[in-house]
């Protein structure tokens, strides 16, 4: 992150973006019940064949 902030104030950027995104795919370790009242939709079937 300090490598960000410095590299923008080198090229005299106005602005980072900082994106985070913490335990990926958690949804998926909830049971069913706990998924319905998240609001949480089931994965997508895939096709066979």
């Amino acid at each position: 992150m300090r490598q960000a902030f410095q590299y923008a104030k080198q090229n005299h950027s106005k602005a980072i973006m900082i994106l985070i995104q913490a335990n990926p795919r958690f949804e998926e370790t909830w049971p069913a019940r706990g998924r319905g009242a998240l609001g949480i939709a089931p994965p997508p079937k895939k096709p066979g064949g």
